[in-house]
């Protein structure tokens, strides 16, 4: 079984450039574009890592984190919420 990588972005574009760049390095990749599609998702399959926008409409990519860190659901996004968090305050 292969890596598999969420990307979310509401850039269609974008989401799509990042995908097939990410995919062509043998990664399995699945691409939505809102936090809330990117939420569902990922409580349907796991997921070894996530990249995503921060800044979209409707759900940003910070209130999407939030949901899996508060869960305590294991995988990168709840290990790395620390770092995360301090990037956050800096910006």
């Amino acid at each position: 079984m292969s890596t598999r990588i969420l990307v979310v972005d509401d850039e269609t574009d974008c989401a799509r450039f990042v995908a097939e760049a990410i995919g062509g390095w043998g990664f399995e990749v699945v691409a939505t574009l809102n936090g809330r599609e990117g939420l569902d998702v990922f409580h349907a399959m796991p997921f070894d890592g996530i990249l995503l926008d921060l800044e979209m409409p409707a759900m940003n990519g910070w209130t999407m984190l939030d949901e899996p860190c508060w869960m305590n659901r294991d995988g990168w996004v709840a290990r790395s919420r620390s770092l995360l968090c301090r990037t956050r305050r800096i910006m």
